[in-house]
Order: C-alpha cells, then sequence, then structure tokens
C-alpha cells in the first residue's frame, strides 16, 4: 500500500492536468484514510483482547473462590 501511495504522489506532482491531479489527490486521501482506519482497528483489537484476558482472570478468580467456598461448607 505504502508503493502504491508513493506513485500516487509523484504522479500527482508531475501531472499537468488539473482534473488528473484532483482525481490522484482523492485516491491519495482514500489510501490514507484506510491506512488510518487499519491502524485504529489493530489499536481496538489489541485493547479488546486486553479486556478480554481481564474477563478470563476475574471469571478465574470468581470460580476459584465458589470452590473453596463449597468445599469449606461441605
Amino acid at each position: 500500500m505504502q508503493m502504491i501511495l508513493e506513485k500516487l504522489k509523484e504522479r500527482a506532482l508531475n501531472t499537468k492536468n488539473q482534473k488528473e491531479f484532483i482525481a490522484l489527490t482523492r485516491q491519495i486521501i482514500k489510501i490514507e484514510e484506510l491506512r488510518v482506519n487499519q491502524e485504529r482497528m489493530s489499536v481496538l483489537e489489541s485493547r479488546m483482547e486486553k479486556k478480554e484476558q481481564f474477563v478470563r482472570e476475574i471469571d478465574k478468580a470468581i470460580m476459584t473462590q465458589i470452590l473453596n467456598e463449597s468445599s469449606v461448607i461441605g
């Protein structure tokens, strides 16, 4: 994706035609937006994985506590 972006930027800078420049600039913007969205998604996935791990640890602690209490009662 980075190579495509660089080629589009080069073409946009070298074009003599305003319509082509605008079209290339729009493509560049869309690619940049896609890259940013992918980065955001990666960060969100990482956060979600950490939260899921935290929930699993809480579940495990609760189950351990329940088992300990039931063995004391029984």
